[in-house]
């Protein structure tokens, strides 16, 4: 699947659909996780909400991940990616 084509716009039902099409497949996630942490384009920032998204609703999925999450965050450029895993990371954290 073409990330790209999953993450078509920044719209709620698009992220909607994409947390319950990753929230089924693990690889699927760790994809979209990868895709975010580039840190490349739009995308990136898009991919990101979608992971903030997925660890509420299917928080099992996010835990293997959150040492290399927090290893990036330092490197991140874009503005909406560190927001959205600095989200993630402050109101999901007793979870973990």
């Amino acid at each position: 699947m073409e990330l790209e084509k999953l993450l078509v716009d920044s719209s709620k039902i698009t992220a909607d659909m994409a947390v319950f099409t990753i929230g089924k497949d693990p690889i699927l996630f760790k994809k979209v996780l990868d895709f975010a942490l580039e840190d490349k384009d739009v995308f990136a920032q898009r991919a990101s909400r979608v992971v903030l998204l997925c660890a509420v609703k299917f928080p099992h999925l996010i835990k293997p991940h959150l040492n290399e999450i927090i290893t990036s965050l330092p490197g991140f450029q874009n503005g909406g990616l560190k927001r959205n895993i600095l989200r993630l990371l402050s109101q999901r954290t007793n979870e973990f």
